[in-house]
């Protein structure tokens, strides 16, 4: 997360967004440990319209992985963050494990910016079926895993080729589909537009762009924080 957050605000009022899931960038190309206390600042300051994630180096090891899960949950964080790919970790390790173990026993949602073949993140889906899990990116890649599990969901983001939303839904149907702006580094009504001019029913449009995601903070806001 970067910049002033009432800018981040006035950026998701123009285009009616309520929440946002939100991780540190500094966390990614930085300290972790200073980028999610800022996330969990601004989240302590506007919770009803950030959903804090505690973003993960798994470079750094075990212990201070724990620690780092341990922290955010203190700090009201519903959800952890991977990223290996930019960290130059493998996409598929025991310690994904130990960050999905933690989601798992706590409830919160997982997002990773590539979960890597449909087979792991197929065995993360059974092995860990209290956690929640998001794909970073738009991919048609897990559509047998939906079928076979109920706590995958697909990002939108990006949506980069003519009729790609309308694949997705295809593939996934639209209760599993999430919509992504990948704010702040892409804008949020060049996703968006995707969504709202595609060819599939308003109702299929709602819950991409909402619906899904307030039934899963429903879910997860059932869980008791520390």
């Amino acid at each position: 997360m970067e910049g002033n957050a009432q800018d981040l605000i006035d950026e998701m009022d123009k285009f009616g967004i309520r929440t946002c899931c939100v991780f540190s960038l500094e966390g990614v190309f930085g300290d972790e440990t200073y980028g999610n206390n800022e996330v969990a600042a601004v989240v302590k300051q506007y919770p009803d319209r950030f959903i804090g994630f505690t973003l993960l180096n798994l470079n750094h090891g075990e212990a201070i992985v724990r620690k780092e899960m341990e922290r955010g949950l203190e700090m009201g964080m519903r959800g952890i963050k991977l990223i290996n790919a930019y960290h130059g970790y493998p996409e598929e390790d025991p310690l994904v494990d130990v960050a999905c173990e933690f989601a798992d026993k706590h409830g919160q949602f997982v997002l990773h910016h590539g979960w890597g073949s449909p087979a792991q993140i197929a065995r993360l889906c059974e092995t860990y079926p209290n956690a929640c899990f998001f794909t970073g990116h738009a991919t048609s890649a897990y559509g047998e895993v939906t079928r076979r599990f109920d706590n995958l969901f697909i990002c939108t983001c990006p949506l980069l080729g003519w009729e790609e939303a309308e694949r997705l839904v295809e593939i996934y149907g639209a209760d599993r589909i999430l919509f992504g702006s990948d704010l702040t580094d892409l804008p949020i009504g060049w996703g968006m537009a995707q969504i709202i001019y595609a060819k599939i029913s308003e109702s299929d449009k709602r819950k991409i762009l909402g619906e899904n995601l307030k039934a899963l903070q429903r879910k997860i806001e059932k869980t008791p924080m520390p």
